[in-house]
This record gives structure tokens, C-alpha cells and sequence, in this order.
């Protein structure tokens, strides 16, 4: 097993442990579809899940984690192994189960009775999304070789 710094903490974790490898790896391999922190407990206050999934951002490798409040998303990126050590304290305070979709196979990690149970499945999804964080604007008019529509407040670009 790896000594990435979350498991100083989680040592007595092994399966949160053995999630962080598996999300890492994933991330490296570039075959990570998403994780899903998921079934919150009273600590966690107005949060309902937390969904992370990685992105390219100013040509880094970051994990995006979108936090669902009740009433707002938050999203913060971090780096890989900062996001697993993150990942980690989360599931040990704030969440019961989280879900990892990957190209070479799921993860499932749920807390029953106390105990952390962990279980691995086929792969849902065959092809990982693309690490872009800036996104093309889908125009319904092309402004392309027509500076008219520029000129008259049609287009902005």
C-alpha cells in the first residue's frame, strides 16, 4: 500500500484507505468517471453530497468537488493527493457511502453499524469524460466571417 498522508490519519480506516488508492489510481490512469460522497450524517449540516470528478485547469491535473448545499453548489478544485486526503476526512465525519465510477471498474464504499463495508463492480461507464474546464460557448448563430451580427449586439464574439 502507498504512504500517500491520509492513511497517518485513517489507518484505522483501511477500506476509506483503500478508496484513496483506488481514486489515485484511476486519476493516473485517466479512466476516472466521477465519485459520489453521499448519505450525510447530522454533521454534516446543510450538505447533501458531494460530487468529484477530475479536470485539467490551466494544464493541471485537479480533482473538481462540487459541494451540494440545500440551497447552493459550491466548487472548489484541488490537487490529487490533497483531494484524497480531503475525500478521507470527509468520509470519516461527514458521510456514509461514497460511489467511485471508473472505466476499469466501480467502487462502492458504505458504513453500516459502524463498519465500512467495500464492495467492487463492473464498470458503468466504458469511456471517461473529457478533462476540459473551459467549454466552447454553443452558439445558436455562427459569427464566423460575418462581423455584421457583431456590429448590430447579435453575437459578442
Amino acid at each position: 500500500m502507498r504512504t500517500w498522508g491520509y492513511e497517518q490519519t485513517m489507518n484505522r480506516e483501511p477500506a476509506i484507505a483503500e478508496l484513496c488508492d483506488a481514486l489515485l489510481d484511476a486519476v493516473a490512469r485517466g479512466s476516472l468517471v466521477k465519485l459520489t460522497l453521499a448519505k450525510p450524517t447530522p454533521t454534516a449540516g446543510d450538505i447533501k453530497s458531494i460530487d468529484i470528478r477530475a479536470i485539467m485547469v490551466k494544464r493541471e491535473l485537479k480533482l473538481s468537488f462540487t459541494t451540494h448545499h440545500r440551497m447552493r453548489d459550491v466548487v472548489k478544485n484541488y490537487p490529487p493527493h490533497e483531494a484524497a486526503e480531503l475525500i478521507a476526512s470527509h468520509l470519516t465525519e461527514h458521510f456514509a457511502a461514497a460511489q467511485m465510477c471508473a472505466t476499469n471498474g466501480d467502487v462502492k464504499l458504505v458504513r453500516r453499524e459502524g463498519k465500512w463495508h467495500m464492495s467492487r463492480h463492473a464498470p458503468t461507464a466504458t469511456a471517461a469524460p473529457e478533462l476540459k474546464h473551459d467549454r466552447a460557448k454553443q452558439r445558436l448563430i455562427s459569427s464566423a466571417g460575418k462581423p455584421y451580427l457583431y456590429a448590430l449586439g447579435i453575437t459578442d464574439a
